[in-house]
């Protein structure tokens, strides 16, 4: 019978084939054009800042994955589908006119080449783009170093695990889909050339092609035996038992020798195979195949289960012992907590002081913060914004300075551009990329004091600024730190594709906005030269910007500054680091720095705990930004950068060096991270722990205090970092008491200066990051935790325990929000529409107990322009609570025994000597007469509210008016009494008294 010959693809003309040519160019110039582009513009860049190298090492790290990936994957694919053509059978019978294997198999034949080359190149160049992202993993094996530490079960040095283990798996995973791909590809191969026939019963399989499947698939079980043997490492890292990390006792006692077994049979498998092969013989391969997923379901899933279910589970704490110790081991070596870093002592944690008691502690007393940097933002914009293209970061920063010699802390920040700012009929490209391309100055305040009515008209509750900026003459006012260029051109405020053309212009003259007299030409080392038409079009088309090309002001001195954030460009050029969330701006000799933190992490620590690094970072403090959520089970403090905020100098020193992945890393990239040495006092001097990595190691404390296996089991020694009472979105005194006992976002931690409780020099301040630690499931303190930041004994953490039952923050906001005259005067406010915003709870450790100290601000509710204004000072101490416009004031109403005076703190005067006993919270400030005045129009206030709510319960609009009229009558006595009062000055005393009108 005739047959219908197959028809092939239809031939393409010349012209259609020059046009699909043409196609393809486009096409691929769209798609690498703009990856071209980007990586000139990053070329440019990272010669700027002096990192080229480290750009080339990971573009050379990149190609070399994809090529040599690529080439693995892609050239055994080749191979097998090059045997696969070769040992095809001579003649392939046609199972009819319509047989579509035929068609195929007729265009592949036509078209050899294409496909022979174009399959296994496009499967390569797959392959090449996912290897290619993991150039860590490669430059840390080639350049590994080893800690110095040996995991506990097999003996390994811990730089095997950490460098050289995640590549064999990574190789073997490669392995592992080139051999799978290429088996398929033979398979299709053999399939299309007629090696496999699906005709007939059971099919037909020819000799060639059951020799080279079979020879394929033993290589993969041999593969698989290998895996086997990396198996029994990765138990270390093992999450079985969802109390602790590591090798548990059913992993060591029957998932390792299962893995010993395993690897065994999978070798015997793997020869079956191949013995198969070449006696063409599939039995010994389906033999070796069941025998291989049978001892994989019986000897590696079945028989741990059995023995975890009816051994471990029933004594577990027994079985568990060895590995919970050997857990507590490694999670304090790899998250820095050993005992020499982290000295742990008892705490008394008093209810009662005397004033003896509380003089030894003067040197936190003297140093209370008052300003909390979460919340004075707005009142920095009010006072010292200068010009609306100016603006504060959201949350601002805590730092210290000697002055006189003695140590405080302050709220600093930086005034940025924000171009954002500028009004909406100005804002055109010229303005916001040429004119305004800078900020101007570094604010500071000092934290414990705030301006006093009498040095304020009476309008006082504000921070007392100090500025360091550029005055409206133009000239350099360097403030009280010695500011030498208040210029800022790198900030916070810098959105990834914000950037400025700075430098020289066509007419020499200055062009950059200055003051409103004066304008400045940049004459920094920062910014890529722009001048030339290739930049311009490289930045052109970088931006989609035509006026870069167009623009005649720009000239061969012009520079185009981008990437303008302190913590992107330090991202950028150690893009092996984890970098901190919350840079901050230090003035070190004479300029405006940046100082950025850089964690080195692993997520391969045996048997220590795996922790979610951006939920354990997240708090309440808005405005920092978010660390990736990437598991860690080693993070170290190693390296300090340094960002400087007018020329955009990055700076890398190293800060651990004992930090062997940093050491690693230091190897990968010679010569870009300087050694310690070479940190300047005048720098060292402002280095802060960092936050991240504090919160991380408060987190683990909270479990890993216990050293006990058995108590580390039963979990009742935990503790929990508490949430934060101060975050309240309540509008009534009622719904605000019981939103403090809900579960809330983290507390942060705070930037404090004050004495050490016990060291044996409590007179001495020091810097300090502190937290509060409560117990598990509870609100009562477990723990206080320091950090010391201080030159001398930076990194050093000290943990205060207390066994008896003090008061936790969210326990002791409830105590201030149903204090009688805290509710009375909070729901006043509150009815008068003023917004009472609370600051950062401190807890403070003085006397032997614990201080309680929390600022209450109040702004004008329901203004877009409203700003806080620092109203009350909270205090607590054991079961009193203090409540006044000073410091001095609120903690004389809480101390018992204070026979004369209290001691000089900030925020208020030396109270006069009234009487041995403290007075009463419910009277107010002042002299005599204002005192009760005053008291009597609160209470006048508070029944007219009263009357008000009951006339428009009943409808009564007469008792309304009259309620409505006592109101007003009262609140101008209220006012009258408020002024009496505050004219009356408190004693003189050493330290500046710092107050706040109360509102009415």
């Amino acid at each position: 019978m005739a047959t219908r010959p197959p028809v092939g693809l239809p031939k393409l003309s010349r012209r259609s084939r020059l046009l699909l040519i043409i196609g393809g160019v486009i096409l691929v110039g769209l798609i690498t054009g703009s990856r071209l582009l980007g990586t000139y513009v990053n070329w440019l860049w990272f010669g700027e800042v002096g990192f080229r190298g480290v750009y080339s090492t990971v573009l050379l790290t990149r190609f070399g994955l994809f090529l040599g990936v690529g080439l693995l994957v892609g050239g055994l694919v080749a191979i097998n589908l090059i045997i696969a053509y070769r040992t095809r059978p001579v003649f392939v019978p046609v199972t009819g006119p319509d047989d579509p294997v035929a068609r195929y198999r007729a265009v592949v034949s036509r078209r050899m080449r294409l496909f022979a080359i174009g399959i296994p190149a496009a499967i390569g160049l797959i392959a090449g783009a996912s290897a290619q992202a993991d150039w860590q993993q490669l430059q840390l094996f080639l350049n590994s170093t080893p800690f110095g530490v040996t995991d506990p079960q097999f003996g390994h040095d811990i730089g095997f695990y950490a460098f050289q283990l995640p590549f064999y798996t990574w190789l073997l995973s490669w392995l592992f889909i080139a051999t799978a791909v290429s088996f398929v590809g033979a398979v299709v191969s053999h399939y299309l050339f007629g090696g496999i026939r699906l005709a007939g019963r059971g099919g037909q399989l020819s000799g060639p092609s059951r020799a080279h499947l079979a020879i394929v698939a033993g290589v993969f079980v041999l593969l698989k035996a290998v895996a086997y043997f990396f198996d029994r490492y990765m138990l270390l890292f093992s999450d079985r038992n969802d109390k602790f990390n590591g090798a548990t006792y059913t992993d060591l006692n029957a998932v390792l020798p299962a893995k010993l077994i395993l690897l065994c049979i999978a070798v015997f498998c793997a020869i079956a195979f191949f013995v198969g092969a070449v006696l063409r013989n599939v039995q010994l391969p389906a033999i070796a195949t069941v025998l291989l997923i049978l001892s994989s379901v019986l000897v590696g899933a079945a028989w741990p289960a059995v023995l975890e279910q009816f051994s471990v589970k029933p004594n577990a704490i027994e079985r568990e012992a060895e590995s919970i110790k050997r857990n507590i081991n490694a999670t304090k070596e790899a998250f820095g907590l050993t005992d020499d870093k982290v000295e742990t002592k008892p705490y008394e944690g008093k209810q009662n002081v005397s004033l003896d008691e509380l003089k030894k502690d003067q040197a936190t007393l003297g140093n209370i913060r008052l300003l909390d940097p979460a919340v004075v933002a707005k009142t920095f914009t009010q006072f010292q914004q200068l010009r609306p293209f100016y603006a504060f970061p959201e949350k601002l920063d805590v730092d210290r300075y000697k002055v006189d010699g003695e140590l405080q802390d302050y709220i600093v920040a930086v005034r940025e551009l924000n171009t954002a700012g500028i009004p909406q009929g100005q804002r055109d490209w010229i303005n916001q990329h040429l004119i305004y391309t800078h900020g101007n100055g570094f604010v500071a305040a000092e934290a414990s004091k705030v301006n006093t009515p009498a040095d304020n008209g009476g309008n006082g509750g504000y921070p007392v600024f100090q500025a360091s900026e550029v005055a409206p003459d133009g000239k350099v006012q360097p403030g009280p730190f010695g500011v030498q260029q208040p210029r800022t051109y790198y900030g916070e405020l810098g959105s990834a594709g914000d950037y400025a053309i700075v430098g020289g212009r066509d007419s020499g003259a200055p062009g950059e906005y200055d003051t409103d007299s004066s304008s400045y030409t940049y004459d920094g080392a920062g910014g890529v030269r722009i001048g030339g038409l290739f930049n311009k079009l490289v930045f052109a088309a970088a931006y989609g910007e035509r006026n870069i090309l167009f623009n005649q002001a720009i000239t061969d001195e012009s520079k185009i500054i981008f990437n303008r954030h302190p913590r992107d460009r330090v991202e950028m050029v150690a893009p092996w680091l984890t970098v901190d969330g919350d840079p901050y701006p230090a003035i070190v000799d004479g300029k405006i720095t940046w100082i950025v933190d850089g964690y080195t992490t692993l997520d391969n620590y045996p048997y220590a705990k795996k922790t979610p690094l951006g939920e354990v970072t997240n708090d309440s403090l808005p405005g920092v930004a978010q660390l990736p959520n990437d598991e860690i089970s080693y993070i170290r403090n190693s390296v300090k950068a340094t960002v400087d905020a007018y020329d955009g100098t990055v700076t890398l020193y190293e800060m651990d060096q004992q930090d062997p992945v940093l050491k690693a890393w230091m190897g990968v990239f010679p010569g870009t991270v300087k050694a310690n040495s070479e940190i300047s006092p005048s720098l060292r001097e402002h280095f802060r722990y960092p936050e991240d990595l504090f919160k991380v190691q408060r987190e683990t404390l909270s479990k890993y205090h216990v050293d006990e296996p058995r108590d580390f089991f039963s979990g009742v020694s935990f503790w929990g970092v508490p949430s934060d009472p101060t975050i309240d979105n309540a509008t009534t005194l009622e719904q605000q008491a019981q939103a403090a006992q809900q579960p809330r976002d983290q507390q942060p931690p705070f930037y404090v200066v004050a004495g050490d409780p016990t060291s044996a020099e409590p007179n001495k301040v020091s810097f300090q990051l502190t937290s509060s630690l409560v117990r598990q499931n509870r609100e009562f303190m477990a723990s206080y935790v320091t950090a010391r930041s201080d030159p001398d004994n930076y990194g050093k953490i000290s943990v205060l325990t207390l066994n008896n039952e003090a008061k936790g923050p969210q326990q002791i906001q409830t105590q201030f929000l149903t204090s009688a005259t805290v509710s009375s005067e909070l729901n006043l406010l509150t009815q008068q529409k003023t917004k009472v915003v609370y600051g950062n709870l401190l807890t403070l450790p003085v006397g032997g107990g614990l201080l309680y100290v929390e600022p209450v601000y109040i702004e004008r509710a329901s203004q877009n322009t409203s700003f806080p204004q620092l109203s009350k000072v909270l205090v607590s101490f054991g079961d009193k609570v203090g409540y006044a416009p000073t410091l001095a004031e609120a903690l004389e109403q809480v101390l018992t025994g204070a026979s004369t005076q209290v001691p000089n703190v900030p925020g208020g005067t030396t109270p006069p000597n009234t009487s041995t006993t403290p007075p009463s919270t419910t009277t107010p400030p002042g002299n005599g007469q204002a005192s009760g005045d005053l008291a009597q129009a609160v209470k006048d206030m508070q029944a007219a509210l009263s009357a008000i709510k009951s006339a428009n319960a009943s409808g009564d609009f007469a008792a309304l008016g009259n309620a409505y009229k006592a109101l007003d009558d009262a609140t101008k006595r209220f006012d009258a009494a408020n002024a009496a009062g505050s004219a009356t000055p408190p004693p003189s005393s050493s330290v500046v008294a710092p107050t706040a009108t109360p509102s009415g």
